[in-house]
């Protein structure tokens, strides 16, 4: 998979391929500090906040403001691991810049990644974000937020799928 930066300006949208499908769509706005994110036909507004005044995590709320996920920066990391909890679900993401730069995704006490994610065109997001850049932080967990979200809901089948929307967007 490959996750790739089609737009520039101020609506930064980025698509994730799989062999030349575009699986899900994300637009981040800066200005707003939202993230939209589209998947099989469905669409969810986020909003990716400042948490706290030392600057080691990020909140992320849904449409109607309630907080639905918290992205934890971890300290002292070399190779920039993250924490992300969403909706009872926790990932632990892991970029790594050798050979390719790659996103590795797992989930809870998984030895092998949930998802594995080219991120050549974000690459600096990624670095930026890791020497406590607010406004790329903020870009980097939406794009966190949009690759997890997707995880949770291709792993769902399909009848769950319309059932969380429906819950999540009720």
């Amino acid at each position: 998979m490959k996750l790739i930066r089609t737009a520039s300006g101020s609506l930064h949208e980025f698509h994730l391929v799989d062999n030349q499908n575009i699986k899900e769509v994300l637009r981040y706005n800066p200005l707003q500090q939202s993230a939209r994110i589209s998947y099989d036909g469905y669409q969810r507004l986020f909003f990716v906040g400042q948490g706290s005044f030392w600057n080691n995590h990020i909140s992320l709320k849904n449409e109607y403001g309630i907080t639905v996920g918290t992205l934890f920066f971890e300290k002292g990391q070399s190779n920039h691991e993250c924490l992300l909890e969403i909706e009872g679900g926790k990932y632990q993401c892991i970029y790594h810049s050798r050979p390719e730069p790659q996103l590795v995704i797992y989930g809870p006490n998984a030895l092998k990644p949930l998802l594995e994610c080219e991120v050549k065109s974000i690459d600096w997001i990624v670095n930026e974000s890791f020497i406590r850049q607010s406004a790329p932080r903020r870009e980097y967990a939406s794009l966190l937020l949009g690759l997890c979200w997707y995880l949770h809901l291709s792993a769902l089948p399909v009848a769950d799928q319309v059932s969380a929307f429906n819950l999540l967007t009720a």
